[in-house]
């Protein structure tokens, strides 16, 4: 009866360790399948946040280039201010007090026209002092609009200068400016 008393706890003995080595391989099975899971989920927020940091860049982006869009449209005259433009264009030689005289010619541009712009030529021939010749040229090339100044050639009676690198003595007499210059207009 001893053995056999002794056979069965060894039995229950086996059982239970049986039981308990079940139960912990369970146990770590479920653990891995757990963290697994809680792994999988980490990755997805964190790829989550990544996408909503560019997102949140993205829109500083697009709110910067708005503004720098603004800025860049408003160097560039609209379709409907062309006439607006010139009139400015005469009130410079007006404020800078020289007579003058504007001829315009639009012309077409490949490169602009995918972009829905074409180019507006103007050439003016100006009369005046030579500090109110010189006093329209820095007018014209402050305005708020891209203005692309192509040539200049400034002389008194006869005698042409070009461009203004020969600075020429200031005289009471009169001088003629001639202006070759461009802007981009919207269509």
């Amino acid at each position: 009866m001893k053995q056999s008393n002794t056979k069965t706890k060894i039995i229950a003995a086996a059982v239970a360790v049986f039981i308990l080595i079940a139960g912990y391989a369970y146990l770590y099975f479920d653990f891995v399948r757990t963290n697994d899971s809680i792994s999988a989920d980490s990755a997805a927020i964190s790829q989550e946040a990544t996408q909503e940091q560019q997102v949140i860049g993205l829109r500083q982006t697009v709110a910067s280039l708005q503004k720098d869009q603004g800025l860049l449209d408003s160097l560039f005259v609209d379709n409907d201010k062309v006439a607006d433009f010139i009139q400015s264009i005469e009130s410079l030689a007006d404020t800078a007090g020289v007579s003058h005289q504007l001829s315009i010619n639009v012309q077409p541009d490949d490169s602009l026209a995918a972009d829905n712009k074409e180019l507006l030529q103007f050439h003016m021939t100006t009369s005046g002092s030579w500090t109110n010749t010189i006093r329209f040229m820095t007018l014209l090339e402050n305005m708020p609009y891209k203005v692309y100044v192509g040539s200049v050639e400034l002389g008194e009676g006869s005698d042409q200068v070009s461009g203004v690198s020969g600075s020429p003595q200031k005289s009471s007499g009169s001088w003629k400016g001639d202006f070759d210059f461009s802007v981009v207009k919207n269509k």
